[in-house]
């Protein structure tokens, strides 16, 4: 699924991302992270999501453990800005990992 020994060789940051949780199966990533709302940078990674939520309450099931299902923390940033961000996440990702192979955004934030 994720090879943490390597994410962590590659990271070049002081703070986001550094603290990492990994969960085999979860409802939902964003209802796992929320205990851990203090811990700005945090990055909750799951193999499997099974009650996963898309835009307007849509159902979102990801049973595939070859995919990474993550939320992460970012908690000093103005609210409306967030969909920027998720933009910004977005378009960065895409960029990253296209060098690898073909992937589209599923807007507004899924790499597929």
């Amino acid at each position: 699924m994720f090879n943490i020994d390597l994410y962590n060789d590659i990271l070049k940051t002081e703070s986001y991302g550094k603290k990492i949780v990994i969960l085999d199966t979860v409802n939902s990533t964003n209802d796992e992270i929320a205990v851990f709302q203090e811990c700005n940078g945090l990055v909750l990674l799951a193999g499997i999501q099974k009650e996963g939520r898309g835009r307007a309450g849509r159902i979102w099931h990801s049973n595939d453990k070859n995919n990474l299902y993550f939320s992460f923390i970012v908690n000093n940033i103005n609210l409306s800005a967030m969909p920027l961000v998720a933009l910004f996440v977005s378009f960065s990702l895409y960029d990253i990992l296209n060098n690898f192979g073909p992937f589209k955004i599923k807007w507004p934030n899924d790499i597929v």
